[in-house]
Formats: C-alpha cells, sequence, structure tokens
C-alpha cells in the first residue's frame, strides 16, 4: 500500500456557514462553496490546506436515517464537534484494504464505495487507534 498523503480530515460541526466563516475570515484559508446533500443528509465543504483539505460536515434538520447527516449529529451528539476521521490518499484502494484485512484491521466497508473525490472506504477505530480511517483513491489518480 503507498499511502500519498493526507487527503483531508473530516470535522464535524453543528454550524457550517460559522465553520467555514471561521476558516475563511480568520484563518485566511480558502474553501469550496457549501454543498446542501439532501441526499446524505448532510451541508459539506471543503477548507484547502496545502495539498490537502478538511472536510467540513454538518447534519441538515432531518437527516435520513444511517446517512452521513444522521452520524454526524450521532457523533455530535456523544463526542460533541471535532475531528471525525483523517482520509488518507492511496494509489490502489482495492490492494490498500486487502493489505490492511490481512494486518488483522477490521473494515467497514468490504467494497469501495463512492465518496466526494474518488473511491472511499473505512476502517473501524477499535482497529486503529480509535481514529476512524478513510481510504480515499482520488478519481483523477493516475
Amino acid at each position: 500500500m503507498k499511502i500519498k498523503r493526507i487527503e483531508h480530515l473530516g470535522i464535524a460541526v453543528k454550524d457550517i456557514e460559522k465553520a467555514v466563516s471561521f476558516y475563511k475570515d480568520v484563518l485566511g484559508l480558502s474553501s469550496t462553496p457549501i454543498s446542501r446533500e439532501e441526499e446524505m443528509g448532510a451541508a459539506i465543504a471543503f477548507v484547502d490546506i496545502g495539498e490537502s483539505s478538511l472536510e467540513l460536515m454538518s447534519p441538515l434538520e432531518e437527516p435520513p436515517a444511517r446517512s452521513v447527516g444522521d452520524i454526524m449529529r450521532k457523533f455530535i451528539d456523544s463526542k460533541g464537534e471535532g475531528i471525525h476521521h483523517l482520509a488518507i490518499c492511496v494509489d490502489d484502494i482495492e490492494a490498500a484494504m486487502k493489505q490492511l484485512e490481512k494486518e488483522g484491521i477490521t473494515l467497514i466497508d468490504k467494497a469501495p464505495r463512492p465518496g466526494a473525490h474518488g473511491k472511499v472506504a473505512f476502517a473501524h477505530p477499535k482497529s486503529t487507534f480509535g481514529i476512524l480511517i478513510e481510504l480515499c483513491e482520488p478519481y483523477d489518480h493516475k
């Protein structure tokens, strides 16, 4: 498995407009426009930091069960706002998943699925020292 970089840190926030304003107005970073993803039950924006980014995620008012928004709401309710996951960019997600399984890491996903910018799969935090790790293979990786 070749890890290229930290793709992004996923951050759960209650108010995405305030969060984006902090990163743009206080820290002087650029961001994508806030995207309201009804099927995901979440509002999402990416803040650029060099080759990596922060993925700000906020639950919509009524997120569908087991959607990203529902997961964010439960995360915020139990742990508060903050870092939700670490996404790492890999060159071959299927090979990375096989290697992690071979090493005894529990995967949440049995196959890659579409993500914001490419294929993604998650490793369970119980196997990764309490950190939810997202493997990302960008669509434009080759």
